[in-house]
Parts: structure tokens; sequence; C-alpha cells
């Protein structure tokens, strides 16, 4: 058995404006047990690490308004000795971003490439986690074999040995991906389409580059492909290209999203009917607990909460509201969390009249 280490005390900030890539580097980082935190663009980072003075930084290098070079210089010129301490490291999925060299001379220690590589993660983080804080452990945190319901994985467009490869040790971790990558490719599509029109192909690069990985990332090679082709033709300028093959894309998208909603709302019925019952009042107290958790700004005890629940057998209504509650609260708006939790604390108690 090989030595692998874990390390309680790291403290490790992701920072990655889609929030597939934040899931998926989260859950890669979890089995080294860090403490993680992450921010959804560079304003956000320069402001965690002005408070809390991390490890390792993992920084993507294309966001909008703030890429991640202008975000390393902010947080190297302007965090005090919290900016001076992290190790950073460049997190890229395109070779015309510069490459690695290119990514150095921007203040950035070392590169991984999207999708991630959990033997080249290993490297990176052997070589950079404070010695100190090591445990090395005879027990291997990160390969536990290969979960044996990805034998009977069969979703149109995904790559079944693509998506066991990244993420085989848990088929639950990666439905709750394929989840995720649905709701929030519904609001990218309304965006997305929005941008063509206004022809503003600099914010669509962006967006069809985040698209582009959190495809890869799931097995959707051939839908990450296209995307791709988006992407270079809007860094070209290329308005022409994209008009042609939106409507395309875009269908592509929708598809893809419609094959995972068939595969999940199969898995969901069968995980229903296994599961047991709760009855209306726990269920309203453990929601409210949750609100509770919000208004005190508590979120990440407020997700724990909501997540509990789904170990019981919930009404299809009841549970796709809740996951939506939770993609807010990973997207940290807890206003709207906030908002759609009152909103089904207030359904239930009517529907007890």
């Amino acid at each position: 058995m090989e030595n692998v280490f874990g390390a309680e005390n790291v403290k490790v900030l992701v920072v990655d404006d889609n929030l597939i890539n934040r899931e998926i580097a989260k859950e890669f980082l979890s089995t080294y047990h860090f403490k993680v935190w992450e921010a959804q663009d560079g304003f956000q980072a320069v402001d965690l690490v002005k408070d809390i003075k991390f490890h390792v930084i993992f920084m993507d290098y294309m966001m909008p308004e703030m890429n991640g070079a202008k975000t390393v210089e902010k947080i190297r010129g302007e965090c005090g000795e919290n900016g001076k301490y992290p190790v950073i490291i460049g997190l890229t999925a395109n070779e015309t971003e510069g490459g690695a060299d290119h990514l150095l001379e921007k203040g950035f220690q070392a590169v991984l490439s999207k999708p991630l590589s959990r033997e080249r993660l290993d490297q990176v983080l052997s070589q950079f986690v404070p010695g100190e804080s090591m445990e090395v452990s005879t027990d291997d945190l990160r390969h536990k074999g290969t979960d044996p319901g990805f034998c009977k994985l069969d979703i149109p467009g995904i790559d079944k040995e693509l998506a066991e490869k990244y993420h085989g040790e848990s088929l639950g971790d990666y439905r709750e991906l394929l989840s995720l990558y649905v709701l929030d490719g519904r609001r990218k599509t309304v965006l997305l389409t929005e941008l063509v029109e206004k022809k503003e192909y600099k914010k669509y690069e962006v967006e069809v580059h985040g698209l582009k990985s959190a495809s890869a990332n799931i097995g959707a090679s051939g839908l990450s492909l296209a995307f791709r082709e988006q992407e270079l033709a809007a860094e070209r300028g290329d308005g022409e290209f994209i008009a042609q093959n939106f409507i395309k894309v875009l269908a592509l998208f929708k598809e893809q999203m419609e094959s995972i909603e068939t595969y999940l709302k199969a898995g969901k019925e069968q995980e229903r009917q296994e599961k047991p019952p709760i009855a209306d009042d726990v269920l309203a107290g453990e929601l409210k607990t949750a609100l509770e958790k919000i208004l005190k700004l508590r979120l990440g005890e407020s997700l724990d909460k909501i997540e509990s629940l789904e170990s019981y057998s919930l009404r299809k209504e009841v549970r796709e509201r809740l996951t939506e509650i939770k993609v807010q609260l990973k997207l940290y708006e807890d206003s709207r969390a906030e908002e759609l939790l009152q909103e089904l604390l207030d359904d239930l108690a009517e529907e007890e009249l």
C-alpha cells in the first residue's frame, strides 16, 4: 500500500467562476481532509485572503472581470502577510492561455490542467503542503476503488470511461455533480443567448470556457469540444462562426441536460422507494433550523442540514425545491436561499390547514 498524506490543519482556497469546476476541485481535495473555502471570482478571493491565512490557493486563470493573473497580483500586493504566504496553483484548460511558463511568470508556483488528474494533484500537493502539517498514513485516502454503480451508468453523450476515471469512487457524488450541472446549465442557456444576441463576445468567451471545462469534467467530451470551438471563435472575434453554429451548440447543450435529467429522475425514484419517510412536523422543524442558520450567516451548517434531509423519502416537488436551495447556498446567494426556504415553509404550513 502506498503512503499518502492527509493535512487537516491546511487551509485551502479554490477560486473558479464555474460552480461545477469548484465542486469537482473540492471533491478531489476532500480526500486530503483540508479545510477548504471557495470563491466564485477574484474579488471574493481577495476579500477572503485579507481575512484568512491560506496555505494553498487554487486559482482558475480565465474568469470574468478579473482573471487569475490579476487576482494573484492583487493578493500579493494588497493582502499583507496573508497575501505573501500562500502557494498559488494555477488551473487552466487551454494551451492558448499562455502555457505553464506564462503563468509561472505571473506569480503562480505551479500549474494544473483541467480536468484535474489525481496523480498530478498529489505530486503538486506533496511538493507544496507544509511538511509540519502532513500526516503520512498507510491508508489509501484517495483510491478507494470504483463504485460498482458505474457499471450501469448509461447516459447519451456521456463517456462512461471518462466519468468513471474522474469520479469513479462515488456514484452518489457524481450524480450530485450532474444535478448541479443541469441546474447551472439552465441559467447559462439564457445568459449565452443574451450574450450572442448582444454580440458581447468577450463575455461569451469566458462563459463557454467554463462550460467547456464543466462538460469535460462530467464526461461530456463531445459537448466540451463544441464549446471549445465557440470559445476559439469568440477569442478571435469571429461573430459569423458563432452565429452560424450557436443554435446547434445550444441544442446539443439542452439535449445533454435532458438526458442527464432522465437518468437522475430514474435514480431518484428508485432511491425514494428505498428511503424512510419523514413526518411533516419533523421536516418543518429541520427546515426552520436550516433557515435560522442562514439568518446567522452560518451557510455551511444550513447546507449540511438541507443535505441531511436527502436521506428521507420526499415528495418530488419538495426534493426539487431543496435542490434549488442547496444550489443557492453553494453560490453564496444567502438572501435567495432564505427566500426559497421561507416560501417552502409557508407552503408546507398551508398544506396542514
